[in-house]
């Protein structure tokens, strides 16, 4: 007779699945055979698709400095940094001029959901990093770093 039992954690993170298998177990009555194994693998998927199937938000953002407004569209990300800038009505001529990427210079970006929720929570000033053409913040990377160390 031969008994066994898998059991499986499953992990996803954007950019990398992360599979434990945590014990298989198979015994065989006549020779009593005991196999234990504890395996953990790592597939990195391809993280461009990965990504395209993130949910993602668009920002005004002043390079260097801060998030200004946020929003599912170009148009609402506008229309929310309205409210915070010094000079609303030279809003979209000053974003039209500055994606020359230069200090100061306010820009369309686009940017994840938990970047969007950091900036809702705590306002516009956060460390932020290009991860592929998605801006995330330097805390949402790190978690993203330990993940995919383990």
């Amino acid at each position: 007779m031969v008994s066994g039992q898998a059991v499986a954690d499953a992990r996803a993170r954007p950019g990398s699945d992360t599979f434990k298998l945590l014990i298989l177990y198979i015994r065989h009555t006549d020779n009593k055979y005991y196999i234990l194994i504890s395996i953990t693998i790592v597939c990195n998927t391809y993280k461009g698709e990965e990504r395209n199937m993130e949910e993602t938000f668009k920002a005004v953002y002043q390079n260097g400095y801060a998030i200004f407004g946020t929003g599912k569209t170009d148009e609402e990300a506008i229309a929310d940094a309205m409210e915070w800038v010094d000079d609303p009505d030279e809003l979209r001529e000053s974003i039209e001029q500055g994606q020359k990427n230069v200090h100061g210079d306010m820009k369309l970006i686009t940017i994840s959901r938990a970047l969007r929720d950091a900036v809702i929570e705590q306002g516009g000033d956060i460390a932020i990093i290009n991860d592929e053409g998605i801006y995330r913040s330097e805390e949402e990377m790190g978690e993203y770093r330990e993940l995919t160390r383990k």
